[in-house]
């Protein structure tokens, strides 16, 4: 209903922010109504209707490129957003922003400047994985304790 047709276009992250808002990240590139996207990217889509005819809004939400997330293996297939706006993600492989630069063991955590097509971040690790054990693995799927 909403424009994802595609293989690439599976989801391998989301996240539902408490306004309503649905944000995802696909396996591959994006055409949804709109915009386009990448699979370093989050994707926001805005439902104006739900059930057997779902319709929405598509916008960019973050632009993983802008920030970095450029090379093999830094594609996110991990988020979750907190109520602070902070964005928490993991990749499939190695990634590096900034100075900071783990693997997909690992979660690491942007506090935006700024979103969308002009993203940027200041990134720092939040979870390191291999030093609790976890090394090797991926850290594909998370959610982070709400109060």
């Amino acid at each position: 209903d909403v424009g994802l047709t595609t293989a690439g276009e599976d989801v391998d992250a989301f996240t539902v922010l408490s306004d309503g808002r649905l944000v995802l990240s696909t396996t591959g590139s994006i055409k949804a109504p709109g915009m386009t996207g990448r699979d370093e990217d989050l994707l926001e889509f805005t439902p104006t209707q739900l059930g057997e005819d779902t319709q929405g809004i598509w916008a960019k939400y973050f632009d993983g490129s802008r920030v970095g997330l450029t090379k093999s293996g830094e594609d996110v297939n991990g988020v979750d957003i907190a109520e602070d706006g902070q964005i928490y993600l993991t990749t499939v492989g190695k990634f590096k922003v900034g100075r900071v630069a783990g693997d997909s063991s690992d979660i690491f955590v942007c506090r935006p400047a700024a979103l969308g097509n002009h993203t940027r971040c200041a990134f720092s690790l939040f979870w390191d994985g291999s030093r609790q054990g976890f090394r090797g693995e991926d850290a594909d799927s998370f959610l982070l304790a709400r109060r």
